[in-house]
């Protein structure tokens, strides 16, 4: 059975290759990511597409770093800051 993309990994994979043939710059790549997880993307959807298109053809490391990142943040968002605190404090706490 053939795997049917949704109109944001459609979008995302247009974006990544645009970035790859030179018509647009990694911030304007980033700032349309940005934009489209704003609007309701499904970020899982675009790891699955950014896997594949790094198997086709691989992206420089920092780019696809950043939006590595961007995506995993959409699906696992990083908790307060005071939160963090908390985490942070009981690690060091554990490792004394």
């Amino acid at each position: 059975m053939e795997r049917v993309n949704s109109k944001s990994q459609v979008m995302f994979g247009k974006l990544l290759r645009a970035y790859q043939t030179g018509g647009i710059c990694r911030d304007e790549l980033l700032r349309e990511l940005d934009e489209h997880l704003d609007a309701g993307a499904v970020s899982t959807d675009l790891l699955d597409t950014l896997r594949r298109r790094e198997s086709v053809e691989p992206l420089d490391d920092h780019v696809y770093l950043a939006i590595w990142s961007r995506l995993r943040r959409a699906v696992q968002p990083e908790p307060p800051t005071a939160m963090r605190d908390e985490q942070d404090a009981a690690f060091q706490f554990a490792g004394s």
